[in-house]
């Protein structure tokens, strides 16, 4: 998901639009460091940007690394990966902004795959506030009848 719709979804621009990848962006405190760890069917490349003094870099993995192992996996014979979806992959909505579950009326939603049984474990706030919004009328239109 993360070479289609994330952080490394500039990787459409960069390779062949018939190569299919897998990959994931990774940038430590103060950008000091910049990765991008990739593969395809048959090839797999590790980038690392950084400095031998621990000094910031000014880089994303997005915008150092990724471009770098782009440049790699352009220039070798490789295939596409086969992204075969699992039968143990369930996909759930989440707040981009807080990593939580979330519903379609939230604001900033994505959909994201995980392992059955480990996607997160709270709702995000938006439910609550939606649901709360939503059921106020109902509850006053109730005490009506009762």
């Amino acid at each position: 998901e993360v070479t289609r719709t994330g952080t490394a979804k500039s990787l459409q621009q960069l390779l062949p639009s018939s190569l299919k990848v897998a990959g994931k962006t990774g940038t430590t405190n103060d950008l000091r460091d910049s990765w991008f760890a990739g593969f395809s069917r048959d090839q797999l490349a590790v980038v690392w940007i950084g400095r031998d003094n621990n000094e910031s870099t000014g880089l994303t993995g997005a915008t150092g690394a990724l471009s770098l192992w782009a440049d790699i996996m352009r220039d070798i014979p490789t295939h596409s990966v086969d992204l075969t979806e699992p039968d143990n992959v369930e996909w759930r909505l989440i707040d981009r902004e807080n990593g939580l579950l979330a519903e379609e009326y939230c604001k900033d939603v994505q959909w994201m795959p995980f392992i059955k049984g480990s996607s997160p474990g709270g709702n995000s706030p938006c439910v609550s506030d939606v649901r709360n919004t939503v059921n106020k009328p109902l509850k006053w239109f109730r005490k009506l009848w009762n």
